[in-house]
């Protein structure tokens, strides 16, 4: 277990206290979620640079525009 010692201006502290995330639950539940974001960012930038690597002939908007159509009919059924 970490103790941390947090200082916050008055006003931030009252309302994290009054919606309970001054707890140790509170804090571990908003570091957990940060660092599932920032993961998940990670993984996007890593995709969007393979992306970026890929060959292949570039599509225009209106060509990505048409294949998401496309798709969302095939998927609706309609």
């Amino acid at each position: 277990m970490t103790t941390i010692t947090l200082e916050l201006p008055e006003d931030v502290a009252t309302k994290a206290k009054e919606a309970g995330l001054l707890t140790p639950e509170g804090l571990a539940g908003m570091v957990d979620d940060a660092l599932i974001r920032l993961e998940a960012g990670e993984r996007i930038l890593a995709a969007a640079d393979r992306v970026s690597q890929a060959e292949g002939p570039v599509m225009s908007e209106e060509e990505v525009v048409a294949m998401v159509k496309e798709m969302r009919r095939a998927t609706d059924g309609k």
